[in-house]
């Protein structure tokens, strides 16, 4: 019995039709700058933005993706590629994966924005930039059980 794929396992999104969906998009909730950028040395792809002067970066680490794609689909013993070309193959479906995923999370997240369903800071409160270009769940989270337990306090110290 073989294992379900992984979703976007399979796809074949071209990422600059993703970028400019995302693109206009993003334009069309009104978002004042706009970049993309890729660390080819760590395997992330970003969609950089600022909206209502709150600078917001969402990436998505492509490496991890292609990890679980690898592990959810073993390469096969009797296998026409080599290990290296498998693994590139995985790398590359894994990012163009990651533009339909930033795309699918936009889509939905600023259409519960739009509907009022949650506001846009607390959907991006994690992705939002400080002072020191890091991004807000980067600090929270290391410190997440001691602000949830009241170790530590957030903001006013109550």
């Amino acid at each position: 019995m073989s294992k379900p794929d992984k979703p976007y396992a399979n796809s074949t999104a071209k990422p600059e039709k993703a970028m400019a969906r995302i693109r206009a998009m993003l334009l069309k909730f009104g978002v004042k700058s706009l970049s993309w950028s890729e660390d080819i040395e760590n395997l992330v792809i970003a969609v950089n933005f600022k909206y209502k002067d709150y600078p917001v970066s969402l990436p998505v680490d492509y490496g991890k993706l292609a990890k679980v794609y690898m592990e959810a689909t073993p390469q096969a013993w009797n296998a026409r590629k080599t290990r290296k070309q498998w693994e590139a193959e995985k790398l590359e479906i894994a990012s163009r994966a990651a533009y339909s995923l930033l795309e699918d999370y936009l889509k939905g997240t600023l259409v519960m924005v739009e509907l009022n369903a949650i506001s846009f800071e607390e959907a991006f409160i994690g992705s939002f930039i400080d002072h020191k270009g890091r991004r807000l769940s980067s600090v929270i989270i290391p410190q997440f059980k001691e602000y949830l337990s009241g170790q530590k306090a957030l903001g006013g110290g109550e």
